[in-house]
């Protein structure tokens, strides 16, 4: 695993990287230490391709190291362009959990259960993401939308789900504190865009200017 806080991977390169790694780990993948830390930061990079594709820009993905820092699961960045941040990078603190295919539960409460649980605490911008391994029904977001305002949680919850169990075409919206920014897209189309930007991207220590770098086999996330 690639833990520097310096350097940042396109979504693309992160999925290109999870896939070559499944390949050559075989039956033995889900098994690996870094899996859980693998898939999240697959999770987020799907996310990405949906937000790239509302946005119409580029952005991208840190691996956090769980050993040193208990919180995020993933950073996420973009480069700026707006008037007087041009060149700017803000980034995203991202806490990942997985209804998984084989639950019942559904997913406001397990939401509710998990990550909005009162025991947990994050800073007040973090993103909330809860990945719906399986078919989706996307007529409940609305639902989910209602049921999570009693919470009154601080933070921006995004629903990622699938919506075609045959095909590789997810959904991705803010479900709290509203329900917003909905977006469908294909992976398989999305990796295709590379919005002009190299594999890897590489911020100043200091001055924080972000610089492109050319992605050789040093700088893969795993």
């Amino acid at each position: 695993m690639e833990y520097r806080k310096d350097i940042w991977f396109s979504p693309r390169w992160v999925l290109a990287c999870f896939y070559r790694r499944r390949g050559e780990l075989g039956k033995d993948f889900q098994k690996h230490l870094d899996f859980k830390a693998m898939k999240e930061a697959w999770i987020v990079s799907v996310m990405m391709l949906g937000m790239m594709k509302r946005l119409g820009r580029g952005g991208w993905v840190q691996l956090v190291d769980q050993r040193k820092e208990a919180t995020p699961d993933v950073r996420t960045g973009f480069l700026m362009n707006g008037p007087g941040e041009s060149g700017k990078f803000r980034y995203q603190d991202v806490e990942v959990v997985t209804l998984t295919s084989h639950s019942t539960e559904p997913v406001e409460e397990f939401l509710k259960r998990t990550k909005l649980s009162r025991k947990k605490a994050y800073q007040a911008d973090t993103i909330i993401l809860c990945y719906v391994d399986k078919d989706l029904q996307t007529k409940k977001w609305t639902e989910i939308q209602q049921d999570l305002a009693a919470t009154n949680a601080s933070y921006d919850v995004y629903l990622l789900g699938r919506t075609d169990k045959d095909k590789h075409n997810y959904q991705l919206a803010r479900v709290h504190p509203g329900l917003d920014q909905a977006v469908r897209f294909d992976i398989e189309e999305e990796i295709k865009k590379d919005y002009g930007f190299k594999n890897t991207l590489r911020l100043g220590a200091r001055s924080m200017k972000p610089s492109m770098t050319t992605t050789d086999e040093h700088y893969r996330p795993f």
